[in-house]
This record gives structure tokens, sequence and C-alpha cells, in this order.
């Protein structure tokens, strides 16, 4: 996950909260939603898969994998702004669901091997961030947003295979579900529009890093959302 980001925004919100104008503070409580998508880079997953494939291929044989790696996605949150510079949010992240299919087969002299393998992940959860609030004009404005989230993820897969030779004939099989729950760093960009005092229109990108993990490789979600945000 990129150190700099974070750098920056830690740096942002010392400032901002260390100016004159932070003193005074402007209490103002909003609700939003918003809907999008999610894209998952799901590492150890797509290794187990990506492996059964090369191995295939390797023998001279034939591999296939498909995966729904896009889905929609969005949030519900509460959020008290502070002052015109910043506010708090608490959010409640459904993830979406993504599901992959492989399948092997390869033939030599040695022997035949056929292998097929599914599995479902879901991920959703809850996350705190602090925004950084840049206006641009008067109704425009851009937002920077560090934080954490506090995922699940469940992981429900199939795996087989058969081998096949002159003196041998093997067959293997496994089904699993596991659930891994995570905390992990949440860094966003967007932007929002203010229509009137109550209503306001909101874009946010989000980058949620180190989810599901089964492994030292690392997975991670990006999110795309917009929404509306409405102030008390």
């Amino acid at each position: 996950m990129p150190i700099k980001p974070f750098a920056a925004a830690i740096a942002a919100v010392s400032w901002i909260m260390a100016a004159p104008t932070a003193m005074a503070l402007e209490l103002k409580p909003y609700v939003f939603a918003s809907m999008g998508g999610a894209e998952p880079d799901l590492g150890e997953l797509e290794g187990r898969y990506d492996g059964m494939a090369t191995q295939a291929n390797d023998n001279g044989g034939t591999a296939s994998i498909e995966s729904d790696e896009r889905d929609v996605a969005g949030s519900l949150g509460l959020g008290l702004q502070l002052h015109r510079y910043f506010a708090l949010e608490l959010s409640y992240y459904h993830l979406g669901s993504y599901e992959m299919k492989a399948n092997g087969y390869y033939s030599n002299g040695a022997g035949s091997m056929n292998a097929q393998g599914s599995a479902e992940v879901n991920v959703r959860g809850w996350g705190l961030q602090g925004v950084i609030i840049a206006p641009l004009t008067r109704r425009l404005s851009g937002t920077l947003s560090l934080g954490a989230a506090r995922l699940k993820t469940d992981v429900e897969a199939d795996y087989s295979s058969r081998y096949e030779s002159a003196f041998l004939s093997e067959s293997d099989g496994e089904h699993y579900e596991e659930s891994f729950d995570d905390t992990v760093g949440n860094f966003g960009v967007g932007a929002r529009y203010a229509f009137n005092e109550a209503f306001s229109m909101r874009l946010d990108y989000n980058y949620l890093g180190g989810v599901g993990s089964q492994s030292d490789t690392e997975e991670s979600i990006n999110l795309l959302s917009a929404g509306l945000v409405y102030y008390f």
C-alpha cells in the first residue's frame, strides 16, 4: 500500500486540527448512501487456479479460467462534519460477491489428469475514516480520506481431480468454507457537490488493502461509488 499518500493525509489532518479555525467547531451531522462497483485482487485464490492451469499447459493439455471479479457494491453511513475542512464518517460496506471457476486437462504417455475448481467470495464490513474537505468552488469540494475498516470475507470453494494411468487411478476432492476477519487500511479520494444546504452528491474512490489474508500475499478491493448526502 503506498506510503506517501498516507503521510500526506496525516500531515494535512495535523495542520487542520492545529489551525485556529479548527477551534471553532461547527458540528454538522449527516447520513449518506452510495452505490457503485467493486473489483478485488484475490491474490491467493487466483494463484491456486493459475497453478492448475499452468500444470495442464506445461503437460501439453488445455485449461480455462472463468472469473466474475466485478460486482455491485456500496455503503451506508453516518458522518459528523466538525468544521469546514474536516469530518468523521462511520460506514457499513457491502463489497460484493465474486465467483471463479477453473478446469484443466492433460494426457501424455504417463497418464491423464482432469481437474476442476470453483469458489465464491463475499466481503462486507464496517469502517471509520477521517475526511479532509478542500472547497474548490461555492458548491464543489474535493476530499481525501484515511481510515481503517473491519471486513469479513467468506470463502466457499470446491476442488476435484482425477488421475489415470495404465497402473494407477486416483481421485481427490476438497470442499471448504472459511471466514476471515481483517482490519485493513482504507484510503480514498473523492468529490462533493452541494445542491443546497441539506443535500449533496458524492463521488468516491476507495482502496481497501489486506482483505481475506491467507498468506504473505496481499488481497485488496477497489471501490468506485456515487451517492447522496443529507445534512441535518
